[in-house]
């Protein structure tokens, strides 16, 4: 089926997180074991939190272990549009990203290529904040969990190119006078940082570039035909590339 982005002819998976947008009655599902019943409440549901929230438009996928059983799209790509969003509109995945860079790392894991428990500079030697004493201790783990000390609101969202050298040079400039809010696993703060760091980390464990590697090694094996990349600079300047980039900050395909 054809679809039109508004902005970007770009591909991202369609994942929906509901709790993202608003608060929604999981139990409809659990209503009725008729499936058309329960689809009627799940329209009226998604209908009403959208007016409520004044939700331009969405895309709803009901999916169980063995397959979609309901998908549909609502309302429109944007309020000033009138293309309509249908199940195949493509939506940036913003910090959803995170899960599959988690899920590239723990793959390397398990192919013994690193270890979570190792220190970051073990990996990346450049690595460092104000303190090296203390961000030494920095984990590939504690990356993964967000309890780096790391400050959140600490991203590559304005990085200045997508090659990788110019990226590290970007990250090092930051971190070298960033204070961690807290020792090392002894808290939790949300940054974007924790997920480029991890970014870089993919790419020098593998040699390969991160898009090669995501496409190679997670997209395509569950068939995310149509998930790519953006920068941020496409955004600001609503861009339409015809080619698939990276973020550079991984809001990434996911920051």
């Amino acid at each position: 089926m054809s679809f039109k982005s508004s902005h970007y002819k770009i591909s991202t998976a369609l994942l929906l997180i509901f709790s993202c947008f608003f608060s929604f009655q999981v139990n409809v599902l659990a209503v009725s074991n008729n499936v058309e019943q329960t689809i009627h409440k799940l329209d009226n549901e998604i209908e009403a939190n959208m007016r409520t929230h004044d939700i331009p438009g969405m895309a709803f996928a009901w999916v169980t272990k063995e397959k979609a059983l309901y998908t549909e799209g609502f309302g429109l790509l944007e309020i000033n549009e009138e293309a309509a969003v249908n199940e195949q509109t493509n939506f940036l995945l913003g910090s959803l990203s995170k899960v599959f860079v988690t899920l590239a790392v723990l793959q390397l894991q398990e192919q013994g290529k690193l270890d979570v428990e190792q220190p970051l500079v073990h990996y990346l030697p450049w690595f460092t904040t104000d303190d090296t004493t203390i961000s030494n201790q920095i984990t590939v783990r504690h990356l993964l969990n967000h309890s780096s000390g790391l400050p959140d609101r600490l991203n590559m969202h304005d990085a200045v190119s997508l090659d990788k050298e110019d990226r590290i040079k970007q990250m090092i400039q930051k971190l070298n006078n960033v204070s961690l809010t807290h020792s090392p696993g002894e808290g939790y703060e949300y940054t974007n940082m924790n997920t480029d760091l991890l970014q870089v980390l993919i790419e020098e464990t593998t040699g390969e570039p991160f898009t090669s590697y995501m496409e190679e090694h997670i997209f395509k094996p569950l068939g995310m035909e149509r998930t790519g990349y953006f920068t941020y600079d496409m955004i600001r300047y609503k861009l339409k590339p015809e080619f698939k980039v990276m973020s550079c900050a991984m809001a990434l395909i996911f920051g």
